[in-house]
């Protein structure tokens, strides 16, 4: 992970809620619902930092026992949820927190291969391989399934914007196409969280800008909200 240390900052501040957000799809907030009779897993959905290192470890075990139980693609996906959970308890670039996210995009996979139209656990992949790999074709690839199988996801698609953003100079053309349309999507439903995407890195002012060419009063619009925000911050 030391390859990528920006990338990795950037995927960490903006994704505090993430394992939450993509357990959210119908079926998966139904199980861990039912799974948060279990301490340690409400407070993984909920958010919670901190949590000791033992319960994490009893809770990964107690999700590995049940593969080959439960359907596989659900066991994976919690598998992935657990893992992920331990990544974070140990410290950034560290060999344990690279090895769990390692371990999670791997569980990730698994899942996928039984649910292979589900676009929280592509978008949870892309992040992974993100953080583990980089700018590859990998996680362009992860990214654009998540798109492909769930355009419209509204709880996914600022996260998505973000990662299309850190990877824009090695998406193909019609890759960038289909995440300009995110960014027009994503600026008619919270036009305020896009502009603190792009924020983040005044480079992004310029794809995002060119994403809304097509509509000027809704460029003009962002650009208000942009540099009002702007205005403020100084």
């Amino acid at each position: 992970m030391s390859k990528f240390p920006k990338i990795v900052l950037i995927l960490i501040a903006v994704s505090v809620g993430v394992i939450v957000l993509w357990t959210a799809a119908p079926r998966a907030i139904s199980e861990l619902a039912r799974l948060s009779t279990d301490l340690t897993w409400k407070n993984v959905i909920d958010g919670k930092r901190d949590i000791p290192l033992t319960r994490l470890e009893k809770l990964h075990a107690n999700q590995k026992s049940f593969l080959g139980r439960r359907a596989a693609a659900q066991s994976y996906a919690n598998l992935a949820v657990a893992e992920m959970a331990l990544a974070t308890a140990h410290r950034l670039q560290s060999a344990e927190r690279a090895s769990w996210l390692k371990a999670a995009e791997i569980s990730a996979e698994q899942g996928l291969l039984g649910q292979p139209a589900n676009s929280y656990a592509w978008t949870r992949l892309a992040y992974l391989r993100l953080i583990n790999e980089g700018k590859t074709q990998r996680t362009s690839q992860a990214l654009m399934m998540s798109v492909l199988n769930g355009p419209y996801e509204k709880r996914l698609v600022h996260d998505r914007i973000t990662y299309g953003l850190l990877t824009w100079d090695k998406l193909t053309a019609s890759d960038r196409s289909i995440m300009q349309n995110q960014i027009q999507f994503a600026e008619r439903k919270n036009r305020a969280k896009l502009v603190e995407i792009v924020r983040r890195n005044k480079k992004y002012l310029t794809i995002v800008i060119t994403a809304l060419a097509n509509d000027p009063d809704r460029m003009k619009d962002f650009f208000k909200a942009y540099y009002r925000k702007e205005f403020r911050k100084r």
